[in-house]
């Protein structure tokens, strides 16, 4: 199903999102609004693709993009945390077999 993903700039620093989805309406994570943000078009089945862009040129200097920083961060930092995690398992299945 389809959901309706709106994007309102009220301001140069503040856009409000809104997405139809159940998640989104519970206030949680929405994946669809993110998409939009990060510029991915593959789901969209609109035909206002060009209006991605725009979206996104409203971006930079917004509290969104502030918000965006520290995610991209935190995933950067959680991608290298499951990597050393790996290697300690790794260690300690070596560690095991002797």
């Amino acid at each position: 199903m389809p959901y309706l993903v709106e994007f309102i700039r009220n301001s140069d620093s503040t856009i409000a999102t809104h997405c139809t989805c159940p998640t989104s309406q519970n206030g949680q994570y929405c994946h669809h609004r993110f998409n939009i943000i990060e510029g991915k078009t593959a789901d969209i089945v609109s035909e206002n693709l060009d209006e991605v862009e725009t979206v996104q040129s409203w971006i930079p200097g917004s509290e969104i993009e502030t918000a965006m920083v520290e995610v991209q961060r935190l995933d950067d930092e959680i991608a290298k945390a499951k990597e050393l995690l790996a290697a300690v398992k790794n260690e300690a299945t070596r560690a095991m077999m002797n």
